[in-house]
């Protein structure tokens, strides 16, 4: 499809078949645990995959295949987990390595340099500060100057 929009919708109705038939074929699902965070690299990012790992153990994930506007890349933005979409990457490169998710950018780092890590670092931490600034705020009434009570509503976008 030359609609990129269509495409990715294409291709979340491909992964609910397949999620049901692998349901229907196996009784037995598998659980995973995991120690620590981890970053999950996958050749195409599914919102399952997304849900099957505990949301506090899933620090970023990488995909070669999709786009932003992809289910599983919105669902990630919803969750606050970096998402890089669209990445070639070599299994033997990144396993086991310290890497940095840029999800603004769309950039993966393998290894980067000590520097490079610090202001990483400090931009996470700016944006940690940001987001507890904003959830503070979810609390207050919104009003107008002349008293009227105002609802504000947002979704994942």
């Amino acid at each position: 499809m030359s609609d990129a929009y269509l495409r990715e919708r294409a291709n979340d109705v491909k992964e609910l078949g397949q999620r049901l038939l692998y349901f229907l074929e196996n009784q037995d699902i598998k659980q995973w645990h995991f120690d620590e965070p981890i970053v999950l690299f996958a050749r195409e990012l599914t919102a399952a995959m997304l849900a099957a790992i505990p949301r506090d153990r899933l620090a970023g994930v990488v995909a070669e295949e999709g786009a932003v506007n992809a289910h599983a890349a919105i669902l990630a933005r919803a969750l606050g987990i970096p998402a890089v979409m669209g990445v070639e990457f070599s299994p033997q490169l990144v396993h086991r390595k310290l890497v940095v998710l840029d999800g603004f950018k769309g950039r993966l780092l393998v290894e980067p340099a000590e520097h490079v890590l610090k202001e990483y670092q400090r931009l996470h931490d700016e944006e940690l500060e940001l987001q507890h600034e904003v959830e503070s705020t979810f609390t207050k009434q919104t009003k107008t100057a002349d008293g009227e009570r105002v609802h504000i509503h947002l979704n994942a976008g």
